[in-house]
C-alpha cells in the first residue's frame, strides 16, 4: 500500500458516522460539522457557495436547507414541486409503457430494443407497469380534486404542502406502491358500489349535452346561411349600384367632352 493510499484510508477513517455524531450524551458538535462538511461536497452547489461566502460548507448546507424550509413553509415552492413531481415523473414513465404497445411496427422495435425503460425498477413487467399507471393516474386524479377542500382544511400547517408531496412520492415509489394499495382498497370498492349510479348519471349528462348541440347545431347553421344569404344579396346589390356609379361616370365625362369639341 502506497503512502497516498494510507492517506486517504485515514482520512476516510477520520470521518464520522451519524451515529458518532449523535448519542444520547447529546450532539457532538464538532464531529456533526466534520459529518456535515463530508456530505455538503458532494452537492457542487453547496461547494460553490461555500466559496463564496467563505463559510464552511457544512454551515452552507445547514443554512441553503433551512432557507429552502422556510421557503415552502411560506411560499408556493412545494405545490409547484409536488404537482411537477406528481404529473411529470408519471407522465414519463405511462410514455415509456404505452411506446411499448402502441405505434407502428417501428415504435414497437425501438420500444423493445429499449424495454429497460418500461421495466419498473422492482423487476415488474410492461403489462404490470401499465396496469400500476392506470391505477396510479386514477387515484392522483381523485387526489388531485381533494387537495382544494383539504387546503381550506389545513391551511395553517406551515408544512402542508411538504407532506403532501412525500404522500404524492409514496404513490408512485416502485417499493411502496402506494397508489396500488389506494386503488385496491378504497377507489376499487367504491366505484364497483356506485358504477351503475355513475354510468347512468354520465349517460344522462352526455345524452343532454348531444341533445343540445345537436338543437344548436341547426339554429346556429339556419341563422349562418341567413346571414350569408343577406351578405351575398347586399353584395351584390352593392356591385351593381357601383357598376351602375362608374357607367354613369364615364357618359358623364364623354358628354364634357363632345361639348368642349362644339364650342371650339
Amino acid at each position: 500500500m502506497t503512502q497516498k493510499d494510507a492517506s486517504n484510508d485515514s482520512t476516510h477513517q477520520e470521518i464520522p458516522t451519524l451515529s458518532m455524531c449523535v448519542s444520547e450524551a447529546g450532539v457532538d458538535w464538532p464531529k456533526l460539522m466534520v459529518y456535515l462538511d463530508h456530505q455538503a461536497q458532494a452537492f457542487p452547489l453547496i461547494s460553490s457557495l461555500s466559496r463564496v461566502s467563505r463559510l464552511s460548507p457544512g454551515i452552507t448546507l445547514i443554512v441553503t436547507v433551512i432557507g429552502l424550509l422556510i421557503l415552502c413553509a411560506f411560499g408556493r415552492s412545494a405545490a409547484i414541486i409536488c404537482d411537477a413531481g406528481g404529473l411529470l415523473y408519471p407522465g414519463y414513465k405511462t410514455y415509456k409503457v404505452i411506446k411499448h404497445f402502441e405505434g407502428n411496427a417501428t415504435i414497437r422495435r425501438a420500444a423493445t430494443a429499449e424495454l429497460d425503460g418500461a421495466i419498473g425498477i422492482d423487476g415488474s413487467m410492461p403489462q404490470e407497469q401499465l396496469i400500476f399507471w392506470a391505477k396510479y393516474w386514477v387515484v392522483y386524479s381523485l387526489a388531485f380534486i381533494l387537495k382544494y377542500p383539504l387546503f381550506a382544511i389545513f391551511f395553517w400547517c406551515p408544512f402542508y404542502d411538504i407532506f403532501r408531496l412525500c404522500l404524492t412520492v409514496a404513490l408512485f415509489h416502485p417499493k411502496l406502491k402506494g397508489a396500488e394499495l389506494v386503488f385496491n382498497f378504497f377507489v376499487f370498492p367504491l366505484l364497483i358500489q356506485y358504477e351503475k349510479h355513475i354510468d347512468a348519471a354520465i349517460e344522462f349528462v352526455e345524452t343532454k349535452i348531444g341533445d343540445f348541440v345537436q338543437s344548436r347545431n341547426g339554429k346556429i347553421l339556419s341563422k349562418v346561411n341567413g346571414h350569408v344569404t343577406t351578405k351575398l344579396a347586399e353584395g351584390e346589390k352593392y356591385l351593381k349600384s357601383a357598376a351602375m356609379f362608374a357607367k354613369h361616370m364615364e357618359y358623364d365625362k364623354d358628354s364634357d367632352g363632345s361639348d368642349s369639341y362644339e364650342l371650339d
